[in-house]
C-alpha cells in the first residue's frame, strides 16, 4: 500500500507524459481548468493525505486520422521538457552562429510550456517564462503554479510593472520558501543515506549523492532560476561546476552491441566513488525490477538487459552474455563461484543482500 501511495504520488507530480508521438502534432492550444487528486506525502514512516490542483490543458491534435480533441495533465514532465528543449535551442543558435532557431519541434510535448504562456501573457520574452517555469518546479504543485505566475505576471506588466522587477519579486518569495525549508532537506539527505549504512559501496554512493543534493538545494535555493539566467548569460559551462552532472553514456546506432557504447566519467569525481556509483545505479535497476514480482516470475515474462551490457569490456560479458542480457542479477551467483569476483551489477545484488564483506573486485 505504501509504494502504490508513493508511485500514485509521484504520477501526479509527473503529470501526462505523453508526446506527439502518441497523441500527434499538438496543434493548438485551446483552454485549461483544473481538477483535484490526492496526494500522499511522507510523514514519518505513513503519510499524510492532501488535496492537490492539477491543471488540464485542452488540445487540439492533428494525426494521420485527422484531428481531435483531448485534454493533459500539466506537470513536471511538460515543464521540464519544455525548459531543455527551448534552452538547447538558444545554445544551439549561439554556438553555431544561426540566424534563426530551427524549432523543429514546434508543436509537441516540447512546446506545452510556451504555448501556454503566449495563451496567458501574449509576447511575453522567452527569458522570463523560462524563468517562471524554473521556479515553478520548486513547488509540488509545479503545474499549478506556473499558471498562476503567469497570471500574476501579465496582470502587473498591464499595471506598467517593469518585469524585471516583477520577475525579482518572483524570485525572492521562492528563495525564502526554499531557504525555510534547507535544515529539513538536509536531514533527510542524512537519513537518506544511513538507511544503506554498513553496506560499503551503497554507503559510499549515498553519501556522495546526499552532499551533491544538500548543495544543490542550498545553491538553488539562493538563485531559483539560475539554469536560465546562466544560460542566457552565456556562462552555461559554470552549471557543471555547480551542479555535478552523472556520468554520460554515449549510445551509437550500430547493431554490434559489444563495447558498442562508451561510459564517460565525470573528471572531478574520485574514481572509487565512480564505481560506486555504477554499483548505486545496478542495485536500482535490481531494486526496481523487483518491485512488484519475483525473480522466477520476471525470467518466465521478459528479457531484461544490463544497464551497461553495450558497453561493459569484463570477462563475464563475454562468458555470460545470456545472463547479461536477459537475467542479469544472476550475475551474482557466477561472481559467487568464482572467488567472489563481482562486476558492477553482481556487487549492486550483493550490497542489496548485505553481504558487501565478500566481494572481490574484477
Amino acid at each position: 500500500m505504501k509504494l502504490q501511495k508513493t508511485m500514485l504520488s509521484d504520477e501526479i507530480l509527473r503529470g501526462d507524459q505523453k508526446g506527439k508521438r502518441e497523441l500527434g502534432y499538438f496543434f493548438e492550444f485551446n483552454k485549461w481548468k483544473t481538477i483535484i487528486k490526492k496526494f500522499y506525502c511522507p510523514n514519518g514512516s505513513d503519510f499524510s493525505e492532501m488535496d492537490i490542483e492539477i491543471p488540464v490543458l485542452t488540445y487540439t491534435f492533428t494525426g494521420i486520422n485527422g484531428s481531435y480533441v483531448k485534454d493533459i495533465e500539466l506537470g513536471k514532465f511538460y515543464l521540464y521538457e519544455g525548459i531543455a528543449y527551448e534552452l538547447d535551442q538558444e545554445l544551439d543558435q549561439f554556438m553555431y552562429k544561426k540566424d534563426k532557431k530551427d524549432d523543429r519541434l514546434k508543436c509537441s510535448e516540447y512546446t506545452v510550456v510556451r504555448d501556454l504562456a503566449n495563451h496567458i501573457c501574449k509576447g511575453i520574452e522567452l527569458k522570463h517564462y523560462l524563468s517562471i517555469a524554473s521556479m515553478s518546479l520548486s513547488y509540488l504543485d509545479c503545474g499549478m503554479m506556473y499558471i498562476k505566475l503567469l497570471e500574476e505576471y501579465n496582470y502587473r506588466v498591464n499595471q506598467s510593472q517593469e518585469p524585471e522587477d516583477i520577475l525579482l519579486e518572483f524570485r525572492n518569495r521562492v528563495s525564502e520558501s526554499l531557504s525555510n525549508k534547507i535544515c529539513e532537506f538536509d536531514s533527510a539527505m542524512e537519513e537518506m543515506a544511513k538507511v544503506v549504512k554498513g553496506r560499503v559501496e551503497l554507503e559510499k554512493a549515498f553519501e556522495y549523492l546526499a552532499e551533491i543534493f544538500k548543495n544543490s538545494n542550498k545553491t538553488r535555493a539562493s538563485n531559483p532560476d539560475i539554469e536560465i539566467r546562466y544560460c542566457f548569460d552565456l556562462k552555461h559551462q559554470d552549471l557543471y561546476i555547480l551542479f555535478p552532472p552523472c556520468d554520460p553514456m554515449f549510445v551509437f546506432d550500430e547493431k554490434e552491441e559489444y563495447m558498442r557504447d562508451i561510459i564517460g566519467a565525470n573528471p572531478q569525481r574520485e574514481i572509487e566513488v565512480t564505481h560506486s556509483l555504477k554499483i548505486h545505479q545496478c542495485w536500482a535497476h535490481y531494486l526496481v525490477t523487483h518491485y512488484f514480482q519475483s525473480t522466477a516470475t520476471i525470467e518466465k515474462q521478459e528479457e531484461v538487459k544490463c544497464p551497461f551490457f553495450t558497453s561493459c569490456n569484463l570477462s563475464y560479458r563475454k562468458s555470460c552474455t545470456s545472463i547479461c542480457s536477459e537475467r542479469p542479477w544472476r550475475i551474482y551467483e557466477v561472481g559467487m563461484k568464482n572467488e567472489g569476483k563481482q562486476c558492477w551489477y553482481g556487487s549492486g545484488v550483493m550490497e542489496h543482500k548485505g553481504l558487501t564483506a565478500y566481494r572481490k573486485k574484477i
